[in-house]
């Protein structure tokens, strides 16, 4: 029987109202609820369960067409991690040419910074390498590759700043790859027909960060632009003829070396790992994801040997505040796991189709998006999400106890766009319920 048929047996004119107030006040002990209930069969009782951590690796983290991402920075916890970026591009889409009258000026790759996550020396540099093969048009993942020349054709000397605020950067290619590829395009050469033919004569580049590098920097792929700069004798106009991302294949390669760190051994993918440390380990990018187990929740409701239903189910993670340039996650995403720590996607039929009263302003999304958003309290942040729905299917037996979780929110099969970490004591990952039992007669 679930709270709604509860309070109809009960019948009380003004108990809805107030148990909604009680249900949104965030009070942590039940001696503030005020609740003035007749009925004295019920109890409503507040506990509060650590949930133990374990660490997984995922193998299979999805970085085609998002933030191009590259350079490397070092965490004590979870070691040196590194970013390539690959890119090919593709032709423009509005049919442009280029004057016969055009002369060449330049070839410039233009990067809108959009990201930096890292500590250290403020001073990085990007290296552009060409490729020696095609991207391919497969989505690709954090573990792909492509051949490239290690000798690097250009370069950017690139200073973090305080704020993100889309600087343009340019990296400007040799002349003579450049008047190359002008001269193709001017004279609307076979090599620049179709976009297939055009990657195959252009591979692309990948961006690589230099050994002295202690940041990753993002720029947006989908401003992310190839131009060749030409004028006409005459006219002081600069043209430029562009090539993007936008219907291209990027994706960036993503690897971690966690040689003398607690995760070192973490190094087969999808087995459950305790590093020891009672430590929560999220990575993105990487593949490091924390698994929740949620079975002290289910055995503690076991235990208590009267029927219960929950009225709020509140899962949060605390953590110190992150510095300048290591931001948290903007969210965490929640996905549950069967018993190879797979995610599985959620139907509606594994819901029992509970209507609650206060589903108006419950943060908890539907089916398999539970999300967990920041908020900062005093000196830390915490992220909180209602879970209310899922916990009481968890008890039902129709949804897994167990549970990954992933930086940012996303469905599945979309692309990681960080590198942003979240590193927290085990005690601080906490499952708060507000529950009613019926007392024994």
């Amino acid at each position: 029987m679930n709270l709604l048929d509860r309070i109809s047996l009960i019948n009380k004119g003004g108990l809805i109202l107030v148990l909604a107030l009680f249900l949104f006040s965030g009070c942590e002990s039940t001696d503030d609820l005020g609740l003035p209930l007749e009925d004295e069969n019920l109890n409503i009782l507040y506990h509060e369960i650590t949930l133990p951590t374990t660490a997984v690796l995922v193998d299979s983290v999805n970085t085609t067409r998002s933030r191009i991402l590259a350079g490397k920075y070092q965490h004590p916890d979870l070691g040196m991690v590194s970013s390539t970026s690959f890119n090919n591009f593709s032709l423009p889409t509005s049919g442009a040419t280029i004057s016969e009258n055009g002369k060449f000026d330049s070839l410039v790759l233009s990067l809108s910074n959009s990201y930096r996550y890292g500590s250290g020396n403020l001073n990085n540099q990007i290296f552009a390498h060409l490729l020696q093969d095609t991207i391919g048009l497969t989505r690709k993942y954090s573990q792909d590759a492509i051949p490239y020349d290690m000798n690097p054709v250009s370069s950017l000397n690139f200073t973090v700043e305080d704020t993100v605020n889309r600087t343009l950067r340019f990296i400007r290619f040799p002349d003579a790859m450049g008047a190359d590829l002008f001269e193709k395009v001017q004279s609307k050469a076979d090599e620049v027909s179709t976009n297939e033919k055009f990657q195959q004569y252009f591979k692309g580049i990948a961006l690589t960060g230099s050994e002295a590098n202690e940041f990753v920097l993002g720029f947006n792929a989908l401003e992310t632009l190839l131009s060749l700069y030409y004028h006409i004798d005459g006219d002081t106009t600069l043209y430029r003829y562009s090539f993007g991302l936008d219907s291209a294949i990027q994706f960036n390669r993503i690897v971690s070396d966690r040689s003398g760190t607690p995760l070192a051994s973490l190094t087969e993918p999808y087995q459950s790992y305790d590093p020891g440390t009672d430590k929560f380990y999220l990575q993105a990018g990487t593949g490091i994801t924390p698994k929740i187990s949620f079975k002290p929740f289910k055995d503690f409701i076991n235990n208590i040997g009267e029927e219960v239903v929950i009225n709020r189910a509140e899962f949060s993670i605390g953590l110190d505040l992150p510095g300048k340039f290591t931001p948290s996650p903007t969210a965490l995403q929640l996905f549950p796991v069967d018993e190879k720590n797979k995610r599985t996607v959620l139907s509606s039929s594994s819901f029992s189709g509970i209507t609650y009263f206060y589903a108006a302003i419950n943060s908890e999304v539907a089916q398999s998006n539970l999300v967990l958003q920041p908020d900062t309290v005093s000196n830390q942040l915490v992220y909180n999400g209602i879970i209310t729905n899922y916990s009481e299917n968890m008890l039902a037996g129709s949804v897994s106890e167990d549970i990954l979780i992933f930086a940012d929110q996303f469905s599945p099969g979309e692309a990681t766009s960080s590198v942003n970490q979240l590193v927290t004591d085990g005690d601080r990952v906490k499952l708060k319920i507000y529950y009613t039992t019926q007392k024994k007669q």
